[in-house]
C-alpha cells in the first residue's frame, strides 16, 4: 500500500515536470 503511494508520488512529480518543462517551453517561443 505504501509503494503505491510512493509510484503515484513518482508519477505526479514526473507529470508536474514535464508541464512546466512545456510551459517554459512556450514562454521561450512566444
Amino acid at each position: 500500500m505504501e509503494q503505491e503511494r510512493v509510484a503515484i508520488d513518482k508519477l505526479h512529480e514526473i507529470i508536474t515536470e514535464k508541464v512546466s518543462m512545456k510551459t517554459l517551453l512556450k514562454k521561450i517561443i512566444d
